[in-house]
């Protein structure tokens, strides 16, 4: 019974630290917020509290770095990678044409299962957001094969995956 629990307690953590991160990424591509400590007030309205340390360290698991504002001086924004054009692109869609089905993992291998022939899609846009997560993919029809980094565990895997596709928070169990 302790071990239930326990596994519910670290589950509900991660779900909520895979909400703050969405609600802080939205934060900043929707405002031009210039401090941490505006930061900080914006996701107390929305009913997070959380530290300083805490959120310079969710700044860098997004990527959040400061740009120039004509007005403002220096305003933060989630850093894009530049090779996303065609991962973008398909989320710009909607990830419903992906064929999204289910995700399970074994050790550090994540087996991702799709409707046929959209394997090799999904897997290619994992690829392109050049997850540090992962260290590859490999696609078939309906299977993709995620080979995690040595320490990185499924959660961490999965709300990259979130973070980057928000669209599959739903379906990800």
């Amino acid at each position: 019974m302790y071990n239930f629990a326990l596994k519910m307690y670290i589950y509900s953590f991660m779900r909520a630290k895979t909400d703050r991160l969405l609600v802080l990424k939205q934060i900043i591509e929707t405002n031009k917020i210039t401090t941490q400590e505006d930061l900080l007030t914006e996701l107390q309205k929305q009913g997070f509290e959380l530290t300083q340390a805490t959120l310079s360290r969710n700044l860098k698991l997004l990527k959040a770095i400061k740009v120039p504002d004509a007005q403002l001086g220096y305003i933060y924004s989630i850093q894009k990678n530049t090779n996303t054009y065609s991962a973008q692109n398909q989320i710009d869609k909607g990830y419903q044409t992906l064929g999204f089905v289910s995700m399970a993992v074994s050790g550090n291998n994540v087996v991702i299962r799709t409707k046929s022939g959209y394997a090799d899609r999904l897997s290619a846009i994992i690829d392109e957001f050049n997850f540090y997560e992962i260290l590859g993919t490999i696609a078939g029809s309906d299977t993709i094969l995620a080979i995690l980094r040595e320490g990185v565990s499924y959660q961490d895997f999965k709300n990259a995956l979130v973070i980057n596709i928000p669209e599959l928070k739903e379906l990800i169990k």
